[in-house]
């Protein structure tokens, strides 16, 4: 009966809780309430209690002393290094991206990394134009020159800015309509191009060679049309590393299952086939005589799609509807 009554909360000691829970050490609590650090969190979750951020970074500099690490900025520059992104940089050295963030070099110390939010057709603008001017000195993504906005490029030697508008992002938005005006008053040629198609290579040439007068004499409409654009994904993603992580697994099932954010990029970039081959259990390529040989066995369309729907889903996937054209339809 002592061992139940010791185990209820007191008003005091749940008043106590939520006044000391942010900025205390649970260890500490503990002591102070003679509970178990098990007991404190589930009380603390039950009542929404969190620690606070200036707490938080105590814990980190608590955890570093204990692992033996000064993290100044030299040594923070010198880690973040190792990252693509800051979300690899947060996944695999928390504490270093922690201590970055609230010391305000995180942006700093991270700017030679990739952010997940990239844009393919930026990218490809950002090619094109990287190619039209070779010798000119190009700035990318600045909040300097049109401050506090963002320039997706900008060419000084030519006092030219180029924006990539997509449907959705820049649908309505208003910072378009201040960007243009910041850019005259800065006597900025700026030139939009606006998202017309998915066939973002084309809809770029197209929209320069529209505009080759803002370009410079010396740029050609052959110029623009004779660029030739890589696989943008290879500008973003690591080969080496997308190819390291496949390697570690033998199951296709497997590989699939704990790294789909790899396999989608392998597939993007075209390269499922070459970094897959060595694992078992791989999806192999349909040939079209194996699916006119199902489609065969069926009078009805109705009973393909019910007992075969994987056949019936890459008829649909491939285009190949010709194949079910003659099966019964139900009225």
């Amino acid at each position: 009966m002592e061992e139940n009554k010791r185990k209820i909360w007191s008003e005091d000691e749940i008043n106590y809780l939520v006044k000391n829970y942010s900025n205390i050490f649970n260890s500490e609590l503990c002591e102070i309430l003679n509970r178990t650090e098990l007991s404190i969190y589930v009380k603390a979750n039950k009542l929404g209690l969190h620690k606070s951020n200036s707490h938080k970074s105590k814990c980190i500099s608590k955890r570093n002393k204990m692992v033996g690490r000064d993290l100044t900025k030299e040594l923070l520059t010198s880690l973040a290094k190792n990252y693509k992104s800051k979300s690899e940089f947060q996944k695999k050295d928390p504490s270093a991206y922690s201590t970055s963030r609230r010391m305000g070099i995180l942006d700093e110390i991270c700017s030679h990394m990739i952010s997940k939010s990239f844009s393919i057709p930026e990218i490809i603008l950002k090619d094109i134009i990287s190619k039209l001017y070779v010798t000119e000195n190009i700035i990318h993504n600045d909040r300097n020159i049109l401050k506090p906005y963002e320039l997706d490029i900008y060419l000084p030697g030519h006092n030219l800015g180029f924006e990539y508008n997509g449907k959705l992002w820049h649908q309505k938005n208003k910072n378009d309509k201040i960007k243009l005006k910041l850019s005259n008053e800065k006597n900025i040629n700026l030139l939009v191009i606006i998202e017309k198609s998915r066939d973002y290579e084309s809809d770029i040439k197209t929209q320069l060679i529209e505009n080759i007068n803002m370009l410079g004499v010396d740029i050609t409409e052959s110029d623009i049309k004779n660029i030739v654009i890589h696989n943008p994904y290879q500008l973003v993603y690591d080969l080496n590393d997308l190819e390291k992580i496949s390697k570690k697994y033998k199951s296709f099932k497997e590989f699939y299952k704990k790294e789909y954010h790899v396999y989608l990029k392998i597939s993007k970039l075209g390269l499922i086939d070459k970094f897959t081959k060595h694992m078992c259990c791989r999806r192999k390529k349909r040939e079209l005589s194996e699916i006119i040989d199902k489609v065969k066995n069926y009078e009805y369309l109705s009973d393909l799609i019910k007992k075969d729907k994987g056949t019936y889903l890459y008829i649909k996937k491939h285009k190949l509807n010709h194949l079910v054209k003659d099966l019964k339809r139900l009225r």
